[in-house]
């Protein structure tokens, strides 16, 4: 018996009933571990998020408040898929947390910026999040899409949207 802490059946109805099971077991699209992370919830803009390192890998879980149980009368994300998609999480991640030393990077040196992979902001987003990011750990499990890889110092980051994240019994 699992005790689920997010679940996303709008996710899961939609992915997987429109996904053949062959195709399931050739991709890597989806990441599914367990891991001691932490998460916050954000009801100013509707954003819940999870993360949690091992070694030399951060993960960073983003969606919908509406989703995590026991939220379920809170109202949705501020914009449409923010929290399920990267430039949403992107966004989420910043108006949540301090962020000034990534636009103080950016100010800098705006062309280094524009020639960097696409997801490195959003590494660096998720990185600083792991640090901010409030709360005791808890060893949970989770699958999700993954969103992108990219890299924050001297980490590997994996960005994600949950289908869902339980507890580890």
């Amino acid at each position: 018996m699992k005790h689920y802490i997010y679940i996303s059946d709008t996710k899961i109805n939609m992915l997987f009933t429109q996904v053949p099971p062959t195709f399931l077991e050739s991709t890597s699209t989806y990441v599914r571990g367990s891991l001691k992370m932490k998460w916050g919830l954000y009801e100013q803009t509707g954003f819940v998020f999870f993360t949690g390192k091992q070694g030399k890998t951060i993960v960073g879980l983003g969606g919908s408040l509406v989703h995590v149980i026991g939220s379920e009368q809170v109202a949705p994300l501020t914009r449409s898929s923010w929290g399920s998609a990267s430039v949403g999480m992107e966004r989420s991640l910043s108006a949540e947390l301090d962020i000034s030393p990534f636009i103080a990077r950016v100010e800098q040196d705006p062309d280094a910026h524009a020639g960097e992979d696409s997801n490195s902001g959003l590494g660096y987003l998720v990185g600083r999040a792991n640090r901010l990011v409030d709360g005791s750990l808890a060893t949970c499990e989770f699958v999700a899409l993954r969103l992108a890889k990219s890299g924050f110092e001297d980490f590997n980051v994996v960005v994600g949207t949950p289908l869902y994240v339980a507890y580890a019994i």
